[in-house]
């Protein structure tokens, strides 16, 4: 059941992707999390970054009201919000009658909106007005259509391929990321060395190719380049100095890129990213992150295994 406002789905994104963060699975800062989300205008998605969400937390209510089964709960029923006014923002009027913002195109936080545009937000909506923490906070849960050319792309590309995916999960958690840079996981994948395996929806876990970081980042910089200066330059531009851009423009180095990890998942749930960490698809938030929380314990068992005496592969039955 989705969500009945575009507010209610940012504040589920941002609670799931928080508790990545409280779990120790974003170390590094750079996994994602998003979920589709189409507008009038055009399929799309809403993608935020894990490590925001982990510094913004305090901000968010205790439940979106969207569990499952059940319905958005009106903003000013949810908790951490009492003496709040979030009518606004949330596109309820004051006097508590129904309002869907989805139905009627109001998007305050839709950028570059022009006046009379669907997506048009007055001064009173706009990002840095009197609203609170709260309304700021969700405002880290940004929306992409489907064929934008950045890093949203990587996840536009599996909800533009399968119909079934409401949400997917990048992360570079510890041991998805320690066996995703290895070579035999790279070439061969987690094998079915324990049930759980079969959670990604396939008989192993595959590893898309190396290639892909190689497609996203570009060549390496060069030894010395001070750690700071590089985080700055490829902030400005993934493919300026310090990365050679790949052949093509960056429109189509993100398809290639999607290619490669589609192949991986394969249908399946699942994939490691070569030199990231891990990839997991589901049909909404809860479920993606989920998963991924699953299958992050599933790969230090595996790296486990290796360093006592290797893995015993378990034979496949069919039916």
């Amino acid at each position: 059941m989705n969500p009945s406002s575009e507010n209610a789905a940012r504040l589920t994104l941002l609670q799931q992707a928080a508790s990545l963060a409280n779990d120790g699975l974003d170390p590094l800062g750079s996994a994602t999390v998003s979920m589709r989300w189409a507008r009038p205008a055009a399929d799309g998605l809403l993608l935020v970054p894990v490590s925001a969400c982990a510094a913004a937390q305090a901000c968010l209510p205790a439940t979106s009201g969207w569990e499952a089964g059940a319905t958005a709960a009106p903003w000013g029923a949810s908790a951490g919000l009492a003496g709040h006014d979030v009518s606004a923002f949330d596109g309820m009027p004051a006097d508590g009658a129904g309002h869907d913002a989805l139905a009627t195109g109001e998007f305050p936080f839709a950028e570059g909106a022009v006046e009379a545009d669907p997506a048009w937000f007055n001064e009173s909506q706009a990002p840095g007005s009197a609203r609170g923490p709260e309304c700021e906070a969700l405002e880290l849960a940004v929306w992409h259509p489907l064929d934008e050319a950045d890093v949203a792309g990587l996840h536009g590309g599996i909800y533009a391929h399968r119909p079934d995916a409401g949400a997917v999960a990048l992360v570079a958690s510890p041991f998805a990321a320690t066996l995703a840079c290895c070579r035999d996981v790279q070439l061969d994948g987690i094998p079915f060395f324990h049930p759980m395996v079969a959670l990604s929806g396939r008989p192993q876990i595959a590893c898309c190719p190396a290639g892909v970081y190689a497609v996203l980042a570009g060549a390496a910089p060069a030894a010395g380049t001070p750690a700071d200066e590089l985080a700055q330059a490829f902030a400005d531009d993934p493919f300026g100095e310090y990365g050679v851009e790949p052949a093509g423009s960056p429109a189509a180095c993100i398809a290639s890129a999607q290619q490669m990890i589609l192949q991986a998942l394969g249908g399946g749930n699942a994939c490691l990213v070569a030199h990231y960490g891990l990839l997991t698809v589901g049909p909404n938030p809860r479920a993606a992150v989920s998963l991924a929380r699953q299958l992050e314990a599933l790969c230090r068992i595996y790296w486990q295994a290796l360093q006592v005496g290797g893995v015993r592969v378990m034979p496949i039955r069919t039916r």
